[in-house]
């Protein structure tokens, strides 16, 4: 069951909010300081921006579908950049059918408020982690969030694929107990472990036992530091940097991109490439706005995300390698290669011992995926 009491608070915030900003702007711009601290999103923040595609406006003028979208990424950063890429295939192939009005930065929301926005109706698009979903009743949906999961992003994208088996499954369960639209799944990063000490070699999740691992501060989060063999330590974003400096944790892990943002490499010794989390991302639509579609613009949109997810895709990729090579040219950081058969084990081992996982888990589409 949806916690209605904690959506409904995040959305009458979120009313003020933009009510605020349309009063002393008269545009859809909210201070990112009123919206966001560095304990509630896991990118360092900087001011907002806004981008308004408006191509639409000359080819369909009113009969155009405005689309907001709302990110807690920073600009370049791989949920920003999608945004930049879903307006450039609009732009190309969407014949004036879509006018889309991005925010990033947490201009609008924080990332845990997000979901909220989306039910509300607040935004019509998010780019939603599946937990999310978990936080908000769907205990199956944290099945997708653990980690070693996928081999590898096209073995996520795979088996996320709204037209595939696994991927239709979860698209009816949102649908049901949401009233939102998945479209298609996205690759937001491969998380790795980075270490502050350069003299700690790292082959198997035993080799992490007593290491303090600064993790994001929620439940999945600080599971999956234990799942890896790590001590889960809670921290801010913000307080990363320091806490890595001084020692008051050993490693943190993030996502390449975020870590990059972050200045992890700064702090850094070491990355372990556990490629411990194939992290997946949701575009997901508000049902209402959905619903208020014609079908030839549902197939439209599906289409115009579809491909820009695939572009983004390989540019995130693309990306991640060229901030490692830069790691290990520039900052003389030490990639380490560990034994991942064993962590994978390891993990596995570890959430399968939760009573709990195996009662909410839909067990036959777990064992579909690891097979």
């Amino acid at each position: 069951m949806i916690n209605k009491n904690r959506l409904s608070v995040l959305a009458i915030a979120a009313l003020i909010t933009v009510s605020l900003a349309a009063c002393s702007s008269g545009k859809k711009e909210s201070a990112a300081g009123s919206q966001t601290s560095a304990a509630q999103v896991d990118e360092n923040q900087t001011s907002g921006t806004q981008t308004t595609d408006t191509s639409a406006g000359d080819t369909a003028g009113k009969d155009a579908v405005k689309l907001i979208t709302s990110t807690s990424q920073l600009p370049g950063a791989s949920t920003q950049l999608l945004q930049s890429r879903i307006s450039e295939v609009s732009e190309q192939k969407g014949g004036g059918n879509f006018q889309f009005e991005h925010y990033d930065s947490a201009t609008l929301f924080k990332s845990s408020a997000e979901l909220g926005a989306l039910l509300d109706g607040n935004i019509d698009i998010g780019f939603i982690q599946l937990g999310y979903f978990y936080d908000n009743g769907a205990l199956w949906a944290n099945m997708f969030d653990i980690a070693f999961l996928y081999d590898d992003v096209d073995d996520m994208m795979q088996v996320l694929d709204t037209q595939g088996e696994v991927g239709k499954w979860v698209q009816d369960q949102i649908w049901d107990e949401f009233h939102v639209k998945v479209i298609a799944p996205f690759y937001l990063g491969r998380r790795d472990v980075w270490l502050s000490d350069g003299s700690l070699t790292v082959q198997t999740p035993e080799d992490l036992k007593g290491v303090k691992i600064r993790m994001p501060n929620s439940a999945s989060f600080l599971d999956m530091g234990t799942a890896i063999g790590a001590e889960p330590t809670p921290l801010d974003s913000s307080e990363t940097y320091l806490a890595m400096q001084t020692g008051t944790v050993d490693a943190q892990e993030n996502i390449i991109l975020s870590s990059y943002a972050n200045a992890m490499q700064e702090v850094s010794k070491s990355i372990v490439m556990t490629d411990h989390m194939i992290t997946a991302n949701l575009v997901c639509v508000n049902g209402d706005k959905w619903e208020n579609m014609t079908p030839e613009q549902q197939e439209l949109l599906t289409q115009v995300i579809r491909e820009a997810v695939e572009q983004n895709n390989q540019d995130v990729m693309a990306e991640e390698a060229k901030i490692l090579d830069e790691c290990v040219e520039k900052y003389g950081i030490n990639l380490q290669e560990p034994d991942k058969d064993a962590f994978k084990e390891y993990a596995f081992k570890y959430y399968l011992s939760n009573p709990d996982n195996e009662k909410n888990w839909n067990m036959d589409i777990f064992n579909e995926i690891i097979k």
